[in-house]
């Protein structure tokens, strides 16, 4: 929903700078760090076995880094910067990706680097079951069994660490309310006053066939009822519109899943992988999202009108590209970017401005 926003309205987003989050006690952890802005230190990484980069499991393999200290101040430096933009946000879109989450077990971790085994959790291990005796496998079992007791860390990423560290669960509905609640409340203690608006990702995790079909569609649901259930009770009313003109309560819900499920069924709507929602399903996805959060006002309407004329033009082919006359619209671009982001200030052109710029001075 941030890349959206970013892309094709130019807003100023900032997407979870914990990277990619898909469960939502993963999503719930985040923003109750970026309320509390505790830093991490060094004791919260991991030395991945295999290449030897320092790793956080709360966060994407985009942090990790060879060097530990280097790994820890980019982790931070992007904790206080989203903790400085979400304090000033006045939307917050919290997208849920499914309902599965891996629990790591430290001990199993010890366990299998003695052992030399495991590929990855979402791979298999690399050495059979038979081959490792009925001792190890009982010993993996117990831990296993313990692991589940003690509850372990829920993680946003496995960074292909051994599968036998991990210990895959489906969230049920009430464990997703509570993690809900707490992504709330988080956001709440910086910014009490924003909107924030919950979706489910219409895209599909599977990997195979058969069970996981059916694995991806309980989680789906486990979603969907948690997410209804939540805002049910949570009845918030709705306040005054901000100057942007959105028009959604300070908790409401989009559904681009069920957009995706029910409006988009063709074959044309799915990417090659027939998991991902194609370049043609998320214009349209998009186009009932501005219909959905921007009103009838006459500033929402100019605004729609103005934004949708520019990307028309910015996507523009010239057939002479050295041409007076094409060097003319270009001008007028940047003078068209440069009223509209006097009328809206939040509007972001940097990447715009520098690429006519450049082929300004380039001609």
């Amino acid at each position: 929903m941030g890349n959206t926003l970013e892309e094709k309205l130019k807003m100023k987003v900032e997407v979870n700078p914990f990277g990619t989050s898909y469960n939502p006690v993963s999503i719930a952890r985040c923003l109750h760090r970026l309320a509390t802005g505790r830093l991490f230190d060094q004791e919260e990484l991991l030395r991945h076995p295999q290449d030897g980069r320092w790793i956080s499991l709360e966060h994407h393999s985009g942090f990790s880094d060879r060097d530990r200290s280097n790994a820890l101040a980019g982790i931070n430096a992007r904790l206080m910067a989203g903790r400085a933009f979400l304090r000033g946000a006045q939307h917050v879109f919290v997208t849920l990706g499914t309902a599965h989450a891996y629990v790591y077990s430290k001990e199993m971790d010890n366990l299998d680097k003695q052992r030399g085994e495991g590929e990855g959790c979402n791979g298999e291990e690399s050495k059979a079951d038979g081959a490792e005796g009925i001792e190890g496998r009982e010993e993996k079992q117990q831990l296993r069994a313990k692991g589940a007791r003690d509850g372990g860390q829920i993680v946003a990423n496995c960074h292909r660490l051994p599968a036998a560290c991990f210990r895959r669960k489906l969230l049920d509905p009430p464990r997703i309310v509570q993690a809900l609640h707490q992504t709330v409340e988080s956001i709440r203690c910086l910014n009490p006053h924003c909107t924030i608006s919950f979706t489910v990702s219409p895209v599909r995790h599977i990997r195979n066939a058969g069970g996981e079909a059916v694995q991806s569609a309980r989680s789906k649901a486990h979603l969907l009822t948690a997410v209804h259930e939540f805002l049910d009770k949570e009845k918030t009313s709705t306040s005054p519109r901000s100057a942007s003109s959105l028009k959604a309560p300070l908790l409401s819900y989009f559904p681009a899943y069920e957009i995706m499920m029910d409006d988009l069924r063709d074959y044309r709507f799915y990417a090659t992988d027939m998991l991902h929602p194609s370049p043609l399903a998320l214009d349209y996805i998009y186009t009932r999202f501005v219909d959905t959060y921007f009103d009838n006002s006459s500033a929402s309407v100019r605004f729609k009108k103005e934004m949708e004329g520019l990307q028309r033009n910015l996507s523009h082919r010239p057939l002479d590209e050295a041409s007076s006359a094409h060097q003319a619209f270009l001008k007028k671009q940047l003078k068209e970017m440069k009223q509209l982001q006097a009328e809206w200030p939040h509007l972001d052109f940097t990447d715009e401005r520098l690429l006519i710029e450049k082929k300004l001075y380039s001609l």
